[in-house]
């Protein structure tokens, strides 16, 4: 897929998860984004059908616009045969005051340069703890060995107005 394809098809999966995830003001869930980008390595076995056995490991930079940052280390499987693959990743990431989110990241298709997946918030310290059970959309596209990704996490109003005063007594 040449880059111009790449970053087309990138905006698409974008454009398609805000469509099909619209929600009103009146709703209990809503959602907040992130963004984060990072270096990625992947090693493994190369199997004799052509499938192929990985370890991934990325390290991250992520920012959201509740206003929090932080260093991300992800690592997982990546299972790759002719015409498919999955990948299960568990990451860490240590924010701007040193509290902890643990985040369980799957995704399942035929083409990991670029694509969509579903993560969820299953640990945290601190006031991260509020976002425990927190479900995300993401889309990530690679280039060589970097990674750009875009989330949408949908949570509880009443969770988001806690962790956003929670967050702000640490500015």
């Amino acid at each position: 897929m040449n880059s111009m394809l790449l970053k087309i098809f990138y905006l698409l999966i974008l454009y398609l998860i805000n469509l099909n995830n619209l929600k009103s003001e009146n709703n209990t869930r809503i959602f907040y984004k992130e963004e984060s980008s990072g270096k990625v390595t992947i090693d493994g076995f190369n199997l004799p059908s052509g499938a192929t056995y990985n370890l991934f490991k990325g390290t991250y930079q992520f920012k959201n616009e509740l206003g929090n940052y932080g260093e991300v280390e992800c690592k997982g499987l990546v299972d790759k045969n002719i015409n498919n693959f999955s990948l299960s990743i568990l990451c860490e990431a240590i924010d701007k005051n040193d509290f902890k989110i643990y985040n369980l990241l799957e995704r399942k298709g035929n083409d990991m340069s670029a694509g969509v997946g579903k993560s969820i918030v299953i640990e945290g310290t601190g006031y991260n703890k509020l976002l425990i059970g927190t479900e995300c959309t993401y889309a990530t596209v690679y280039v060589g060995k970097t990674s750009w990704t875009d989330s949408k996490c949908y949570i509880d109003k009443a969770k988001l107005e806690a962790y956003k005063k929670a967050l702000e007594k640490y500015k």
